[in-house]
């Protein structure tokens, strides 16, 4: 009986040491903080980036991971308010964003973002290169109907993005070769969307670089 009760007890123990060294060496699920400032924990929902492996494929080939950053806003809130149009909205002092690695070493990065279409929410995944130039813009998800998406979600719409950077001129909507106005509109919220990622990020980065003493 003494005999069963102490190998009960040394299988348990084992188990707990076991579960112990397993959550000490588990990945942090916590995105690294980017710039020392606080982040508004009242701001607006991380967006989760939906189909991660599918779109590193497209968006950076090879590419073997990505970590997940939080690059706080806030301190740059003039300069982000004066490079956007009137029609922007800062709704957050941080941005989501997630860099991608090849072999360790960062090749761009991955900004999801939720925008309000006429039909409802647009989730966009924006990717950007290491110059923080525009590389690939998708649509994760989406509510707007034939008329919008028959244009404006196309890949040869959206292409029109790729080589923008955070002095480029957005507006697209010269681009369609339709006169509905949902579309049109839509075309420009779309537009805002990405360039405040780009505008927002380049902001930041640049800055945080340049204190800290880097180009």
């Amino acid at each position: 009986m003494i005999r069963s009760r102490t190998a009960v007890f040394i299988v348990l123990a084992c188990v707990a040491i076991f579960a112990a060294i397993k959550i000490r060496n588990a990945p942090s699920s916590e995105p690294v903080l980017v710039g020392s400032a606080n982040v508004n924990p009242t701001g607006p929902a991380m967006v989760p980036w939906r189909e991660p492996a599918k779109d590193m494929a497209r968006f950076f080939p090879n590419a073997s991971e990505y970590k997940l950053e939080t690059v706080v806003l806030s301190r740059f809130r003039p300069e982000i308010l004066r490079r956007m149009e009137p029609s922007y909205h800062m709704d957050s002092t941080a941005v989501y964003s997630y860099l991608i690695l090849k072999n360790g070493s960062p090749v761009g990065r991955v900004i999801p973002r939720r925008i309000s279409g006429i039909h409802g929410a647009i989730e966009i995944v924006v990717a950007l290169d290491n110059n923080l130039t525009v590389r690939k813009v998708a649509i994760q998800r989406s509510r707007e109907p034939e008329n919008i998406t028959n244009w404006l979600f196309a890949d040869n719409f959206l292409s029109h993005y790729a080589g923008k950077d955070y002095q480029s001129d957005f507006d697209l909507t010269r681009m369609l070769s339709t006169t509905d106005s949902d579309a049109i509109k839509t075309a420009k919220v779309l537009s805002l969307g990405v360039k405040s990622i780009v505008v927002e990020l380049t902001v930041a980065l640049k800055n945080i670089a340049h204190k800290q003493g880097r180009k």
